[in-house]
């Protein structure tokens, strides 16, 4: 069994019931097997949630290191973790999680998503793609929010319009894995953009923007920053800081507008 499966099945021996632990082993041994896997699968994970339970895995859940980096299970439920047991118990984990994704429903698809990175290398690119073009909310939720894939797989323009599409739909990029480490030029133009449209129309620019705006901002760029710094609201006012103090040594701007009193920041 490889380290990460190992790790998850120890989270959930922890927290399941010895009847919903004895129906999962047995279900990954009947995978295991690799007979009529297209049929079998889609059953064993539509049977899942009744017979393990969905309870949240919470606070207390384990960090799991996956080749696409550090995959954080306390968002998770025994449902998605048990589901993610099952296509890891597979001769190929890879087609298994394209056989889920394709055969179930709105949350076996959300489940797989969610658990891309545990298929590690071999996880299939094509899967998460065809999932950000989605307009079902949870289904893209699953993918760009606290899921290390997208960051470790991704190209610079699938990354980036991962990350617009998110500000589009009023999510917090704070919780896209891998920001920091993945941010470029084209990126940080393509919020001031998004920031002038929203400005332009009257409407709030997402507070969360800047934290991708800010590591190769404009002249511009850096204004909208330090202006936002010193808004009324709250959550703009802090993201807008945390964006300017990450990112002091690259503009001096922002060091200038730091080092000013907290009534002109």
């Amino acid at each position: 069994m490889n380290p990460v499966r190992t790790a998850l099945g120890a989270c959930l021996a922890g927290r399941l019931p010895p009847a919903a632990l004895a129906w999962l082993d047995e279900a990954q041994t009947r995978l295991a097997a690799g007979e009529d896997l297209d049929v079998r699968l889609p059953v064993l994970s539509a049977r899942c949630l009744r017979k393990v339970g969905d309870a949240p895995l919470g606070p207390a859940a384990p960090t799991l290191d996956t080749a696409c980096g550090p995959l954080d299970l306390t968002g998770w439920t025994a449902g998605t973790a048990a589901r993610m047991m099952l296509v890891l118990s597979l001769p190929d984990p890879a087609a298994g999680a394209w056989t889920m994704y394709r055969a179930g429903d709105e949350r076996e698809r959300c489940d797989t998503v969610r658990g891309l990175a545990l298929v590690g290398d071999a996880a299939p690119l094509d899967l998460a793609l065809d999932a950000g073009r989605t307009n079902a909310q949870d289904l893209f939720r699953a993918l760009s929010l606290d899921n290390p894939f997208p960051a470790a797989r991704y190209d610079d323009a699938a990354f980036n319009h991962l990350v617009l599409k998110a500000l589009f739909m009023d999510l917090d990029i704070d919780r896209v894995a891998g920001l920091d480490t993945r941010a470029n030029a084209d990126l940080s133009r393509m919020c001031e953009d998004f920031a002038d449209e929203r400005l332009a129309a009257g409407r709030p620019v997402p507070p969360s923007l800047w934290l991708a705006a800010a590591p190769f901002a404009s002249p511009h760029g850096t204004d909208m920053i330090i202006d936002h710094a010193r808004s009324a609201d709250t959550r703009a006012a802090t993201y807008a800081r945390r964006a300017m103090t990450a990112h002091r040594a690259r503009h001096q701007a922002f060091n200038e507008a730091l080092a000013s009193p907290p009534s002109r920041i």
